[in-house]
């Protein structure tokens, strides 16, 4: 019984291995997926089974499926209907097949037919040419096919469809198929009009809008925003025996952020983009009873993979770098701060409708180096550095972009050679928060 069981999984194990691999010889050979339909002719009586067996061919980041009933609309318009498609039928209408299938782009056809008598699911495979490559059957369970059953079915249809599909694919680039060997039978009725605005968007197209109606429409584009920044800086820098700094000061400037969307990968369901900032605002401030002037810097460089879970939806990843640097003049205690951190972490974009966008990063920003007063209390130690940033665009003027940031810095560092500046009992320790807002107005182009 045992020896029963391994001996099953292993070849479960296998009939996996094809089904999922045969797709990908495919890919290597055409350089794009399989463009297929998977159909029901059987009625409500196979509804069951086919879902199983069309929720695999969906999984499949190798295969671009089209869908059964269109195809079968577009026949019926040539006087082709649905039971053309039964394994009785097929042999009369190898041609007209053919030519339905290149006309929309089509490399396979499955047929999914079930005879309720017997319980038993039969899936016919069509190829480029319009002749049937091979049945497939399977035995169902009151109407049901498992997981298992569908994968081992999917092994038997690649088998006979890859090879076909990659002659024919090499026929088409070499030349010897072309359009002229396809003849469409003529239309059953005279709907010109309608029928060419129906015809516009091959399966193909359709297939796409519907993909990015899911997914959302990540493309290729760059975008440059640039606008009034403002915001507060507060920090303090004490030890335990009494010496205490505190800085708090308004910031005023402009920010200016690019961003680029490099590529597409995962069916449009993935990007790479990459992004910057630049950020300076002029400080005014008293300090010790002294009016200060100085200036403030922030900027970045950073990376992102973005992954699309819905239309409204996208998760990103972060890595990249960040310099924050205040400056003040010339006095006898403090002159300003410098960070040089790395950006890591994540986040979420989510979109309200048509309307907004928000946009939600939070970071983990590990020190890299960082100054004090240009060093006067001794090397700086300590790593611990986060971030916040939130993004909110509307959409009410693409591609002009309207949007207002925010953004959080907080830093802690420790000076253990403090106590060799007087006034200073020992060891310090120092916090930074910083709060910045722009408004912004841009452009986002695509390429």
């Amino acid at each position: 019984m045992w020896k029963t069981a391994k001996i099953r999984s292993f070849v479960t194990s296998w009939v996996i291995l094809i089904a999922l691999c045969l797709p990908n010889m495919a890919v290597a050979q055409g350089d794009e997926p399989l463009r297929l339909v998977y159909m029901n002719v059987s009625g409500a009586e196979g509804e069951e089974s086919f879902r199983t067996v069309d929720g695999l061919f969906a999984e499949s980041q190798q295969i671009d499926l089209f869908d059964g009933e269109r195809l079968l609309a577009f026949a019926a318009e040539y006087g082709i209907e649905r039971e053309a498609f039964r394994s009785s039928q097929r042999a009369q209408y190898v041609d007209e097949f053919a030519a339905l299938m290149w006309e929309k782009g089509i490399e396979g056809v499955m047929v999914h037919d079930v005879d309720s008598q017997t319980d038993t699911l039969y899936i016919g495979v069509i190829g480029p040419w319009g002749w049937e490559l091979a049945q497939v059957e399977a035995s169902l369970s009151q109407g049901a096919l498992d997981r298992d059953g569908a994968l081992a079915a999917l092994g038997q249809i690649f088998d006979p469809l890859v090879p076909d599909v990659r002659g024919f694919r090499r026929d088409v680039e070499e030349g010897r198929i072309t359009h002229a060997d396809f003849q469409l039978p003529e239309l059953v009725a005279e709907e010109e009009e309608e029928e060419e605005k129906e015809e516009e968007l091959s399966l193909r197209d359709q297939a796409m809008e519907e993909h990015r109606s899911r997914y959302g429409n990540l493309e290729r584009n760059v975008a440059l925003r640039v606008g009034p920044a403002f915001g507060h800086r507060s920090m303090r820098m004490n030890d335990e025996a009494g010496f205490d700094i505190r800085h708090r000061a308004p910031l005023m400037g402009f920010a200016l952020r690019a961003d680029a969307l490099l590529t597409t990968f995962d069916r449009d369901t993935a990007a790479l983009e990459v992004g910057g900032f630049l950020g300076f605002s002029s400080v005014s401030t008293v300090h010790e009873n002294t009016e200060l002037d100085g200036q403030f810097f922030r900027t970045s460089f950073e990376a992102r993979y973005i992954s699309a879970q819905s239309a409204v939806l996208r998760i990103r990843g972060i890595g990249g770098i960040e310099t924050t640097n205040l400056s003040l003049e010339e006095n006898s205690r403090y002159t300003g701060h410098g960070y040089f951190a790395a950006r890591l972490g994540g986040g979420v974009e989510y979109a309200f409708g048509e309307l907004m966008t928000l946009q939600v990063d939070a970071l983990a920003m590990p020190l890299l180096g960082a100054s004090n007063s240009g060093d006067a209390y001794g090397e700086v130690s300590g790593w611990l550095g986060a971030g916040l940033d939130l993004v909110t665009h509307l959409n009410i003027a693409d591609p002009i972009l309207i949007g207002l940031d925010y953004g959080f810095r907080y830093f802690n560092v420790e000076y253990p050679d403090a106590g060799q500046v007087d006034g200073v009992a020992g060891e310090a320790s120092s916090y930074d928060m910083i709060h910045q807002m722009m408004i912004t107005l841009g452009y986002r182009y695509g390429f």
